[in-house]
């Protein structure tokens, strides 16, 4: 999925997301999206840079390691 919810209000990307991991719980899925806040629930994040892997980990893995996905999910965190 490229951006499934990039016209979405918050309340509508809530239920549909919350209906796209419901529905996905036991399956692969994956989800390009510049919007960090619906990545936290997935498994395994890959962040790519320039082309090129450049991280790979957890939510928290990631926010702990202190790279790019941490800087960017900073940054659209003080946007909220």
């Amino acid at each position: 999925m490229d951006e499934p919810s990039a016209t979405l209000d918050i309340e509508s990307e809530s239920i549909i997301f919350n209906n796209i991991f419901e529905q996905t719980a036991n399956a692969t899925l994956l989800l390009i999206s510049h919007s960090l806040s619906n990545l936290r629930k997935m498994d395994k994040i890959i962040v790519i840079e320039k082309g090129k892997i450049s991280e790979i980990g957890s939510h928290i893995e990631l926010i702990n390691k202190g790279g790019a996905y941490s800087h960017w999910y900073k940054i659209q965190k003080q946007r909220m």
